[in-house]
């Protein structure tokens, strides 16, 4: 199991193409049609997987100035409202400038970084130090466990799923 989309989308596609393809009955048109459908959207929805994020700003980017040049014609002073969302907007849009690539890289990179430098106290420290560094690391692998196990219970791999929190409890 993957969590990550772009790696699910990629297993998806491969599994649709390599395995999926090969048995559907060639003689039947319209599941091989919708086959090669469902293998296309797909693989689009990879390719512009890392564009969304971006798409989406610059949708809402575009509405607060659309928003903006329309406030600015009504002289009747009826865009109160509009007013209003076009500050909730600018705000939303102000605080969501990383987008999920970047979030994603740094994560990487701490992750990297964090376990080079538990290995190095832990290699390097007296026993006092390696029992606390060897608390923090499993007790932020319960965690991301559980976050894991959480985000995949939909698909009935779980004994008792009720056991676990809902994945929107778990994420702070």
């Amino acid at each position: 199991m993957q969590l990550r989309d772009d790696l699910c989308l990629d297993s998806a596609v491969r599994t649709l193409a390599d395995i999926v393809r090969p048995a559907v009955d060639a003689a039947d048109v319209h599941a091989r049609e919708q086959l090669e459908v469902v293998i296309g959207l797909l693989s689009l929805m990879r390719e512009r997987q890392a564009l969304a994020w971006r798409y989406d700003l610059d949708e809402l980017s575009r509405l607060l100035d659309f928003g903006g040049a329309l406030a600015a014609l009504d002289a009747r002073g009826a865009e109160g409202p509009l007013r209003t969302l076009a500050a909730l907007g600018d705000d939303v849009l102000r605080r969501a400038q990383a987008g999920p690539d970047e979030v994603r890289q740094a994560s990487r990179a701490l992750r990297e970084a964090s376990g080079a430098l538990a290995a190095a106290l832990y290699a390097d420290g007296e026993p006092e130090l390696r029992a606390r560094v060897q608390r923090l690391v499993l007790d932020h692998a319960a965690e991301q466990l559980t976050r894991e196990r959480a985000w995949f219970a939909p698909q009935g791999w779980e004994l008792d799923p009720a056991a676990l929190p809902p994945i929107d409890e778990l994420l702070k």
